[in-house]
């Protein structure tokens, strides 16, 4: 963990560097001269939700422009279907690959051509590494613009509290005079996916509750013990309602163990279907329980109900201030840089979370207290 903030800091200087010595940002009367763009978001699910914003809103300001991206095969089924893009590249980063499969020498060179031949006007860095900057440096292109230095720039020097990074991301277009239409995060679901969902779950829409403990980074992960208790609680003030636990495969294994606990009450769907269709599943939902995670991410973009547990992560910079009657979020501040912070969130916290939104939105609530 600490070799990777290192050469995560090494980074964000080398691209600090790039742009102030060999790339330049576009004037507002040179901006529609653009024909061509290339977004680099190789971070995580969450990361790349967060990024679909841009993709809108540059679409919106480019009709006619052609628009590509560069992204982790985990986020693929993200931007598939996405309308606002016309071409898709594959970059597996060693920096945020988490199942052990790192982009080859093949892969990079391959990308390496494409930038040097498509002569992209326009570069923008929405999340990337060494590799990214390298491929960008060959791709000839003029323009460039990255909001990373400049928001952590901002972090150590306004103690943590800066702009949510949906909106630092948004305001690389607003740097260059774009118009900002609309900052709503969204995920294209297909048919295809919709009918999957509705094999997988055979309850109608509202009547299940689905928990994603996100538990591929730990030091944001609430403990399984926890989310045992909260779910017993669940399936006794609420025994109409199923649950459904999702994650990735690495989390199929947790799965398998609550479901076996819980007898019927809670179905494990970890690494049994496409990130899409478990994106149908949380949108048909009444509500939905999670960690820092993409699939948090993914419920927020859908409107769905949340419950959203923060350890070490700031919801501000996370989600925003946006007000919400559909999101509530459990967090300790004042135990925030603490790495035991699990222990001073209770199960009864959330439990309390759940229970308000689960009366506000179910039609067929009734209280057996």
């Amino acid at each position: 963990m600490f070799a990777h903030k290192i050469a995560y800091s090494y980074y964000l200087l080398f691209s600090y560097l790039i742009s102030r010595v060999y790339f330049k940002v576009p004037r507002e009367d040179q901006i529609m001269t653009i024909r061509k763009i290339l977004v680099f978001d190789i971070a995580h699910i969450g990361d790349v939700i967060r990024t679909t914003p841009i993709f809108h809103n540059l679409r919106a300001s480019f009709k006619n422009v052609h628009i590509s991206v560069v992204i982790g095969k985990w986020a693929f089924d993200v931007v598939e279907l996405d309308p606002n893009i016309d071409e898709i590249f594959i970059y597996e980063s060693r920096h945020y690959c988490r199942n052990g499969k790192k982009g080859n020498i093949k892969n990079i060179i391959s990308l390496l051509k494409k930038a040097r031949k498509e002569k992209y006007d326009l570069i923008i860095e929405c999340s990337g590494d060494f590799f990214t900057l390298i491929m960008q440096l060959f791709s000839k292109t003029k323009f460039r613009l990255d909001w990373q230095p400049a928001y952590v720039y901002n972090y150590k020097y306004n103690r943590g509290r800066i702009k949510p990074i949906k909106e630092a991301k948004l305001d690389m277009l607003r740097r260059v005079g774009l118009p900002i239409i609309t900052r709503n995060q969204y995920l294209v679901i297909s048919e295809q996916d919709k009918i999957n969902a509705s094999n997988l779950v055979k309850k109608d829409k509202n009547s299940f509750i689905v928990v994603a403990s996100g538990m591929e980074d730990q030091s944001r992960t609430w403990p399984k013990e926890k989310y045992c208790e909260l779910i017993s609680k669940l399936l006794k003030e609420f025994p109409d309602h199923l649950i459904y636990f999702l994650g990735s495969a690495r989390e199929k294994a947790v799965g398998e163990e609550y479901e076996k606990y819980f007898h019927g009450g809670l179905v494990n769907l970890a690494g049994k279907t496409s990130l899409r269709t478990v994106a149908n599943i949380i949108e048909r939902s009444l509500l939905f329980i999670g960690n820092d995670s993409g699939l948090l991410h993914i419920a927020r973009a859908l409107n769905t109900n949340v419950v959203a547990i923060f350890g070490p992560t700031d919801p501000y910079s996370v989600i925003g201030p946006e007000s919400s009657r559909k999101l509530r979020v459990v967090h300790k501040p004042e135990h925030q840089n603490n790495k035991h912070w699990a222990r001073f969130i209770s199960a009864k916290d959330v439990f309390k979370e759940c229970t308000d939104l689960i009366r506000m939105y179910s039609d067929t609530y009734e209280s057996n207290v």
